[in-house]
């Protein structure tokens, strides 16, 4: 198969990777996979992966526009005539509506498919879900039961929705560098080798949980003087988190690295992983299940698709914001190694039996042959 990986952008360091992720293991199958976005911070690596890879400057979120969009229709349209595309593997909602209209123009019989890895949650905009019901799709992959159920209730039809849910490449989060990770990370980092750490890995932007992170530490902190937290992402709360940990006088045991693309190395280095999103947001964070890989177990809150990465216990969950129990289910896990180990084993099974890229990809494959 020719295969059309499209989105916006790769500016981010969950959905893009997935999507660099998902490219590598078809293309290992032997399948020919173009790549096509606006650019981002992920274009080096996947220059690097030596992968054909198109920029279309006018397909980005910020360029949306009704000039950009015919200008990225007509873009695309020379991309599935020149590399003889059948298959666009969309990953954002917008760049299936172009890749439609694309091969309509281009006269080609193409299949469309789309990983839905979130919605228009935000007061007001719920409006642009209207695309999940006019655009053409063969089928849509969400990477949750709970984004399937969105999906539907935007009245796409059940047996047009696979879950495919997200994937490790355990060729990348590799166990036995763990070890050696974990030690050159923390030297890295400034952290003793002894000390117990809780990470979390996301943009710093209000929605995955930072600060709630900082304020849970602030309750832990004179109770475990070896504790640290590592808060890997930019955004533009960044600054107010490194304000707020120096308010409540625990900076000293905090450290912010800013956007960092090594996440393999950095989860090797946590004791355990946390991701606290706000209601409604995410879908199936990839970072839970790339922590899981190393064996980590995780402290996730009750929104969206997170539980469903707990349903074997190998995490706990807690409300949003509620900081009683994020900080009771961290003491927990600092004061009972044998129920951490256990959770973590418990974690690790999970991905080597279901959220792998292996796993994923073969139901994403299947679909491609079926639809």
């Amino acid at each position: 198969m020719n295969i059309l990986q499209l989105r916006g952008e790769f500016s981010d360091n969950g959905p893009g990777t997935q999507t660099v992720t998902i490219s590598t293991e078809l293309r290992k199958r032997g399948h020919k996979v173009i790549l096509c976005s606006s650019g981002g911070y992920l274009t080096e690596k996947i220059n690097a992966l030596n992968f054909k890879y198109y920029i279309v400057p006018e397909i980005a979120f910020k360029k949306r526009n009704v000039k950009n969009m015919i200008i990225s229709i007509f873009k695309v349209r020379k991309i599935l005539i020149k590399e003889d595309i059948n298959i666009v593997h969309t990953h954002n909602a917008a760049s299936v509506f172009i890749a439609n209209v694309a091969a309509l123009l281009a006269f080609k019989k193409v299949k469309f498919f789309q990983s839905v890895r979130g919605i228009e949650n935000r007061k007001g905009k719920g409006w642009r879900n209207w695309i999940y019901n006019i655009a053409n799709y063969n089928a849509m992959f969400a990477v949750s039961k709970f984004t399937k159920g969105k999906i539907m209730e935007f009245g796409v039809k059940s047996d047009k929705i696979v879950v495919t849910y997200n994937g490790v490449d355990l060729n990348r989060f590799d166990i036995n560098k763990k070890d050696t990770y974990r030690l050159e990370v923390r030297k890295e980092l400034d952290i003793p080798e002894d000390a117990f750490v809780i990470g979390i890995i996301g943009r710093q932007d209000g929605n995955k949980g930072h600060r709630d992170l900082v304020q849970a530490f602030e309750l832990l902190y004179k109770e475990f003087p070896n504790l640290y937290i590592v808060l890997v992402g930019e955004g533009k709360q960044m600054e107010d988190n490194i304000k707020l940990a120096k308010e409540l006088s625990v900076y000293d045991r905090c450290r912010f690295t800013g956007l960092r693309l090594d996440a393999e190395r950095l989860h090797a280095s946590f004791n355990v992983f946390t991701i606290l999103s706000k209601k409604n947001y995410e879908m199936f964070p990839n970072v839970i299940i790339e922590a899981m890989s190393y064996r980590n177990t995780f402290v996730g809150t009750n929104t969206t698709g997170v539980p469903e990465a707990a349903e074997r216990g190998e995490g706990f969950i807690c409300e949003p914001h509620d900081l009683e129990c994020i900080s009771g289910k961290f003491r927990k896990l600092i004061l009972d190694e044998d129920l951490r180990t256990k959770m973590g084993n418990r974690a690790r099974q999970s991905v080597e039996e279901q959220f792998n890229i292996n796993n994923v990809v073969n139901i994403i494959e299947e679909s491609y042959n079926k639809k």
